[in-house]
This record gives structure tokens, C-alpha cells and sequence, in this order.
């Protein structure tokens, strides 16, 4: 019987440490989600399995979806990828992991607006990723367009909608996509801040009954020079594209990364410069920064490889290999760099990419922030948006 216990007892143990080293390497793994928005998301992907792989860090990843625009990271999110329109929300809510300054690499590189940026009250809550900015792309030998200019003068130029269809007609209108509540939030604060050349990082959230009129009759005005229609519809972003392409409208608004979709053999025959917002040409811009996140609720013992992630994920070598062109795919990915370096390297490899620099160069760059009470403004504002300027 003694025997019998033993066995019993010795059985027990193989099971609890046959459980425990399971839990030990289920434990050894990153739930990572990149930006849900990249022209070629999946090269991203790839490169980061690619060089994760090779540091042999005894910890694996693996991807995950998570679309910040529309919804909270889940706990189990370990390393995630989002807009700093968002981040003090998300600290407010405890979503993201503070980093500590020293441990984040060639800091030095980062473009000011981007490491400013990251921080709140000068902690770091996530590393510079990618920016972005809206622009409207023209036709590289129309010569009325290819300057900066106020709102009022481009409308002069566009001219409003002469179309009740949803394509524009060829050489004229604007194909613009103001369908989506958080882009809209974006042109919104743009066009309040841009009319008075008062910038600021973090703009007060009115109440939805008091927006700022001029701010609203700018953006009507953008979207007269589309068809309600097409302005108003959000399943028309590649088909914008190719009409652009094929010769109708006359401008088209989008992220410079639209490019990607162009036809590799028509990229050079246009240009691109930011979209106006105001009458007014501001000293600065406010240009979206996305970063690379560690959750508030990670595991203790993954925090250390987590943060080895983070900083591989924004590291020059492993953006440049995943915004450049591929055998299958020659152009690059035409996402706006926050690092110095890969600017630089960007710029030697595509001709478009002088003209992204250019852009920064001529219109300096601010991070936009909004408050802790972002997410709710924009579900209680989108209607109010949306029915003031596209109705």
C-alpha cells in the first residue's frame, strides 16, 4: 500500500511539472498586431517573423488583428500598433504600458514631432512607428495646382461638383472619401486649428451642439467639390483610384500611401501636396503618428522581450525592408517615415519619396493628440458631423 501511494505521489508529480512546463511555453509568446491599414500588410509580417525568428529570443509571436479606429485592445494583446490620437485615452483606460526613455533605441533619429508625440506629461507610452497626412494628388503638368494655397483658392480652381452621378467628370471635381467618422474628427480639429494658426497637440473637445462654424463651412465646401454621393460613400476607395488614374476628376484626396496603388507606370505623372483645410496656409501641421504599444496587462516575465519587440518592429532596418518594393511588387509603399534615416534612405530608392520630404520640410509637423474623452466624442459627434456636411 505504501508502495502504491508512492507511485501515486511520483505519477502527480510528472503530471504537475509536465502542466507546468506547458504553461512555461504557452507563456513564452507575443500577440502582436501591426497597423490594420497597410497597403501590403502581410510584408510587414514577414520581415518582423523573419528577423524576430533570427534573435532566437526563446519567445514566439504571434499576429492578431486589432483595429484601434473601432474598438479597445484586448487584454491579450501584447505589442500592438496604434494612432496617438488615442493615447490618452489609453492610458486613461489603462491600455498601454509606460516605456522608460533609456530603453527605447537611437532616439536621436526620431523626427521631434514623432518622439514628442509619444509621450504624455514626457513619459513614453509607445515607440514612433509610421505618420501619415492627408494630401490631394494632381496631375503632374497641371500647373494651377502645383503650389500651397488656401482653401478658397483651390475651390476656385475645383470649382463644385457639376455631376450628380457618382464618378466625377474627366479633368474635373474631386473624389474625396469623408465617410469615415474618425477622418472626419481629423479634418474637423484641422480646420478649426489651420483657420486661427493656433496649434495645438491635444485641442479641447467641444460640446456637439457648438462646432465651430468656419471649421464646418470649410468642410462643406471640400465636400461640394465632390458629389454628395461619392463623398458621402465608403466602399469607393479603389475605385477613386482608378478613375483618378483613368482621367477623371481633377484632384483626389487620400494618405500618400494611395500611391502604392497607382499604376507602377504612372506614379511620375503626378504629385501630391497637403490638402488645405482653411484659407488660411498654417505654420505647422498636424500630421496623425502611429506607434508601436506594449499593453498595460502584459505579463511581467514578457515585458523584457515585449519591449525587444517594440523597438524591433520601429527600427530603421526592419521598415525600410518592409515599406521598399519586392521583386513583386517594385514601388515601395509610399507610408510617411518618423525616422531621419530611413527618410534618407527612402528618398535614394523612389522619386516620390522627395516629394514626402519635401512636404515635411514645407510644412512642419505636430503629433495630433486628442483627450481622454476622444472615443466618445466621436460616437456622440458623428452624426452631428456628418449631417452638417454631407447633408
Amino acid at each position: 500500500m505504501i508502495n502504491f501511494f508512492s507511485y501515486l505521489r511520483t505519477i502527480f508529480s510528472i503530471v504537475l511539472v509536465v502542466v507546468s512546463l506547458h504553461s512555461s511555453i504557452a507563456q513564452r509568446q507575443l500577440k502582436v498586431a501591426i497597423h490594420p491599414y497597410m497597403p501590403r500588410g502581410e510584408q510587414f509580417k514577414k520581415v518582423l517573423q523573419k528577423h524576430w525568428d533570427a534573435m532566437h529570443t526563446g519567445v514566439t509571436i504571434k499576429f492578431t488583428d486589432f483595429n484601434f479606429y473601432k474598438e479597445d485592445p484586448a487584454p491579450d494583446v501584447d505589442v500592438f500598433v496604434f494612432d496617438v490620437f488615442f493615447i490618452n485615452y489609453f492610458k486613461s483606460k489603462n491600455y498601454i504600458h509606460s516605456i522608460p526613455a533609456t530603453k527605447v533605441k537611437d532616439t536621436l533619429d526620431f523626427m521631434d514631432y514623432a518622439w514628442n508625440g509619444c509621450k504624455i506629461n514626457g513619459i513614453v507610452y509607445g515607440i514612433p512607428y509610421l505618420g501619415c497626412q492627408y494630401v490631394y494628388f494632381y496631375r503632374a503638368d497641371d500647373k494651377e495646382l502645383d503650389r500651397d494655397m488656401g482653401l478658397n483658392e483651390f475651390y476656385s480652381i475645383i470649382g463644385p461638383s457639376t455631376t450628380t452621378e457618382t464618378r466625377p467628370e474627366e479633368g474635373k471635381g474631386l473624389l474625396v472619401d469623408m465617410s469615415e467618422p474618425v477622418a472626419r474628427t481629423f479634418y474637423y480639429f484641422n480646420a478649426v486649428m489651420n483657420a486661427s494658426n493656433a496649434q495645438t497637440a491635444n485641442p479641447s473637445l467641444p460640446p456637439v451642439n457648438h462646432l465651430d462654424t468656419i471649421a464646418i463651412k470649410n468642410l462643406r465646401t471640400i465636400a461640394q467639390m465632390g458629389s454628395y454621393g461619392q463623398v458621402s460613400d465608403s466602399t469607393l476607395l479603389m475605385q477613386r483610384i482608378k478613375w483618378f488614374t483613368e482621367g477623371y476628376g481633377r484632384a483626389m484626396v487620400g494618405w500618400t500611401e494611395l500611391l502604392e496603388f497607382f499604376p507602377d507606370d504612372k506614379i511620375q505623372n503626378y504629385k501630391f501636396r497637403i490638402m488645405p483645410l482653411s484659407n488660411n496656409i498654417p505654420d505647422k501641421n498636424a500630421y496623425p503618428l502611429d506607434v508601436v504599444a506594449i499593453s498595460a496587462h502584459i505579463d511581467n516575465s514578457l515585458l523584457t522581450a515585449a519591449t525587444r519587440l517594440a523597438n524591433l518592429m520601429a527600427s530603421r532596418e526592419i521598415l525600410f525592408e518592409s515599406m521598399n518594393g519586392t521583386p513583386e511588387t517594385p514601388s515601395p509603399q509610399f507610408l510617411i517615415p518618423v525616422r531621419k534615416s530611413l527618410m534618407r534612405q527612402l528618398v535614394s530608392v523612389h522619386p516620390q519619396y522627395i516629394q514626402i520630404a519635401n512636404l515635411l520640410d514645407k510644412h512642419p509637423a505636430f503629433p495630433f493628440q486628442l483627450g481622454e474623452g476622444s472615443r466618445k466624442w466621436i460616437s456622440v459627434s458623428r452624426r452631428q458631423l456628418e449631417t452638417q456636411i454631407l447633408k
